[in-house]
Parts: C-alpha cells; sequence; structure tokens
C-alpha cells in the first residue's frame, strides 16, 4: 500500500510539472486580450447618416406600435370593466 501512495504522488507531482511547464509556456491574460482587440479592430464597417436614420425610423415605429397596444388594452379593460357593470345592474332588475 505504501508502493501504491508513493507512486500516486509521484505521478501527481509529474502532472504537477507537466501544468507548470505548459502555463509557462503560454502568454500572459492580458496579451491573449490584447491580441484578441487588436485583431478585431478593422473587422467592423463605420456606421454613418443612414444607419441613424434607419434607427431613428425603426424606434419611433416600435414607439407607435406599444402606444397602439397599450390603446387597445385600456380599451379592452374599460370593455370589461363596462359589461361587469351592466351585469351588477342588471342582475338587480
Amino acid at each position: 500500500m505504501a508502493d501504491d501512495l508513493e507512486k500516486f504522488i509521484e505521478d501527481q507531482k509529474a502532472k504537477l510539472a507537466q501544468d507548470k511547464a505548459e502555463l509557462e509556456n503560454d502568454p500572459p491574460y492580458m496579451e491573449m486580450r490584447v491580441r484578441v482587440l487588436k485583431s478585431d479592430y478593422g473587422l467592423s464597417l463605420p456606421l454613418g447618416e443612414e444607419y441613424e436614420r434607419k434607427k431613428h425610423k425603426l424606434k419611433e415605429e416600435l414607439r407607435q406600435d406599444y402606444r397602439r397596444y397599450l390603446s387597445q388594452v385600456r380599451c379592452l379593460v374599460w370593455v370589461l370593466d363596462f359589461s361587469e357593470s351592466l351585469k351588477v345592474i342588471l342582475s338587480f332588475h
């Protein structure tokens, strides 16, 4: 059993040494980040006035759709309230 334990410890030490060697060969984290940022730099297109106009138009359409939705919901709530009131009134007669 002592031999098994010693073998296990030796194996773990070997794995640890191998991991340390691999980590020493890897570039530091910040170098990897800078490389990624630099490589992505030229890939995007500049956004112009046309983009801003379309964006503004879509926002306005979304705002109008939302207002239309709210008015429909309010109307539906009013109709439901009115029908409940009508039921109460008719139940008294």
